[in-house]
């Protein structure tokens, strides 16, 4: 196969998961505005979960990370949004994880691609 194909076919592969991670965080923060979050997200049994997540452990978060690094920087594992995690059409895994801020309106939401972190926002960490 030609490397200008390829080339084509992963940037189009980037742009669709771009577009898709920026229409989960959209739909996740109105869902999170309007207050239907709770009860949407699960824990993945036997992990360890995630004291409550800071703006300061947030801000180190970069796109690229993989989803161990992130649990790291968060000091746990974040809870899977079975509603919002997928596949693309290109077969990769498009998945987004929460973890909860110090207050019960706080969280960090981290959308992957294929376990790398492509987007990522909170609603009010302090």
């Amino acid at each position: 196969m030609d490397s200008s194909v390829r080339g084509r076919r992963n940037t189009k592969a980037l742009i669709v998961a771009g577009a898709a991670a920026l229409v989960v965080v959209a739909v996740v923060g109105a869902l999170y505005a309007f207050g239907t979050l709770d009860g949407l997200f699960t824990a993945r049994g036997g992990d360890t979960p995630a004291k409550a997540v800071t703006l300061e452990q947030f801000d180190k978060i970069e796109n690229g990370m993989s989803l161990g690094e992130v649990n790291t920087i968060f000091g746990g594992t974040g809870s899977l949004d079975e509603n919002t995690s997928h596949e693309d059409d290109e077969g990769n895994s498009l998945t987004t994880y929460t973890w909860d801020g110090a207050s019960s309106d706080s969280r960090a939401i981290v959308m992957f691609a294929a376990d790398t972190v492509v987007a990522h926002t909170h609603f009010g960490l302090e």
